[in-house]
């Protein structure tokens, strides 16, 4: 009894913000567990579906039932003073809602399931409820609050014995730093975990973008160096995906690993032209005869025309593909919509 008058004082907010309708006989209420059940079963044969057909928006209607489930479930729940399932359902129900794009009212079951889950000390759930609302800013753009509830939810997780909550809110975590261009500490984050497909994606996306400064800089080694790096765990991440039936990863990987053919083209244009540059160089400050431009008209080595075609290709593609998947996209890469 002391625990319920706890639980009840500590989240008074819940009732205020949860619509309470009157409890009729007991025998008439539906089971608030059976509902959680069968809503997250939906939950998971949506995203499951997603994985493996790639089909986000056909299927969006899905999630209306889940909603009305959790919302009667976590009602019931509220009035038994059961926070560890209620809050669960508050996390689920957050994710109908994130899944839909709609960032703003995401937010708020997040919110709650973490005081519920802190008011039951339960530190598993209030580490996951802070890591999806992390995510959540991160998509909505709210950065520095991304990165201070993944940072949260990674020092919560690592209280406890739970190596899954742990691999999920360091995982986020990282997909909150690639976002925010932290590669420093990405890596260090992924170099954490061993969650097989998501840790090989995060760990090339630290790759990618450290071959993408070879846009400024002119040093081409290193970036073809983090090119192989890129190719290799993204191959790693195709074999898991492939191993766990999800067609659609397989495909989505497959893009990636097109785009990242496109960034190996892109810096080789960009070392040949700079090579050109510099040898442009004998045309201006000749050194021999043989250095002085003698053509009566002068044309240069290279245009536009010698860009490759897929580079122009890459970026419409990336747009239809991020239209495509919709709120499902999530953060930097369509990856964030895969975890629930």
């Amino acid at each position: 009894m002391r625990r319920r008058r706890y639980f009840a004082a500590g989240i008074g907010c819940v009732f205020a913000c949860l619509a309470v309708a009157h409890a009729g006989p007991a025998w008439s209420q539906p089971d608030p567990a059976a509902l959680q059940k069968r809503a997250v079963e939906r939950i998971d044969a949506f995203v499951d579906n997603f994985r493996r057909t790639g089909d986000f928006r056909s299927r969006i209607g899905d999630l209306a039932q889940p909603d009305l489930e959790l919302a009667e479930s976590n009602r019931l729940l509220t009035q038994r003073g059961d926070g560890r399932a209620l809050a669960v359902g508050l996390i689920k129900r957050g994710h109908v809602y994130r899944m839909q794009g709609r960032w703003n009212e995401a937010i708020p079951f997040y919110d709650l399931a973490e005081q519920v889950a802190a008011g039951m000390r339960d530190v598993v759930h209030q580490a996951e409820a802070v890591a999806w609302r992390a995510l959540t800013h991160s998509s909505r753009g709210t950065g520095g609050a991304a990165l201070a509830d993944g940072t949260q939810a990674v020092r919560l997780a690592e209280t406890t014995m739970d190596k899954d909550v742990l691999a999920k809110t360091l995982d986020i975590l990282a997909a909150v730093q690639i976002a925010q261009g932290n590669l420093a500490g990405a890596a260090d984050t992924v170099n954490h975990r061993s969650a097989p497909y998501y840790a090989y994606l995060n760990r090339s996306d630290v790759y990618l973008k450290v071959a993408e400064k070879c846009d400024v800089q002119r040093e081409f080694a290193p970036c073809y160096e983090a090119v192989d790096h890129s190719l290799a765990d993204l191959q790693q991440a195709r074999t898991v995906a492939s191993q766990l039936g999800y067609a659609a990863l397989v495909r989505q990987t497959d893009d990636f690993l097109k785009e990242l053919d496109v960034r190996r083209q892109l810096i080789k244009w960009q070392e040949t032209s700079h090579e050109q540059t510099q040898n442009m160089g004998k045309v201006f400050h000749p050194k021999a005869a043989s250095d002085v431009l003698v053509t009566q008209q002068f044309v240069s080595r290279w245009s536009a025309g010698e860009i490759p075609p897929a580079l122009i290709a890459q970026y419409q593609q990336s747009a239809q593909q991020q239209q495509k998947l919709g709120p499902l996209g999530g953060v930097g890469r369509p990856r964030a919509v895969h975890r629930r």
